[in-house]
């Protein structure tokens, strides 16, 4: 969301920063993680209504219609946009494709 460009600047994100188990998020690279800050500051349940397509949803503050579309190509079954390990699997595979800037986080 907009309100969290101030968050922009490099931090040292850790799980307990997250308010999340280190199990939850082993293996995320810094990247994903700084991301993930920014985006929501870690909440799974973040939704900014002022987004278009029904606004954004959880942890990553995917669109429903972007999530949809690249979780299948993820390699998740039934995906779930509510979920944060697809949100955070669907999002290592778009980083990998070259997709960062979809995030307005990942535009800078």
């Amino acid at each position: 969301g907009n309100s969290l460009k101030a968050l922009a600047s490099p931090v040292l994100i850790t799980p307990q920063v997250l308010g999340i188990s280190a199990d939850d998020y082993r293996g995320l690279n810094p990247l994903l993680r700084k991301l993930i800050l920014c985006e929501s500051g870690g909440n799974e349940n973040a939704w900014n209504k002022e987004d278009p397509n029904g606004g954004s949803f959880g942890i990553l503050q995917f669109q429903i219609p972007t999530f949809y579309y690249y979780a299948p190509k993820a390699g998740i079954i039934n995906p779930d946009i509510r979920n944060t390990e697809h949100q955070i699997k669907t999002a290592k595979y778009m980083i990998s494709q070259g997709l960062l800037s979809q995030w307005t986080c990942g535009q800078k």
